[in-house]
């Protein structure tokens, strides 16, 4: 991607999925997440994808959108 893509994306990320609602959603799925690291075995990776698509019909953005978010912000999961 070019340089305007990375920030077009960034922009509409910030814009789309502000970070307190998105935290707070990540917080309601504490328990989930649990379930999912045990199921995924650590592996982050998987456990972002499982999350983003239950957190992306909140936002009404693709689960992409929401783990370039959570990898964005650093939110560990």
């Amino acid at each position: 991607m070019s340089w305007f893509e990375l920030q077009a994306y960034e922009f509409a990320g910030r814009l789309l999925v502000p970070w307190s609602p998105l935290i707070q959603e990540i917080e309601m799925l504490s328990k989930k997440i649990l379930e999912y690291k045990k199921l995924a075995g650590g592996n982050e990776e998987q456990i972002i994808q499982a999350v983003s698509r239950l957190v992306c019909k909140k936002f009404g953005v693709s689960a992409d959108v929401i783990a370039r978010r959570i990898k964005s912000e650093k939110i560990k999961l």
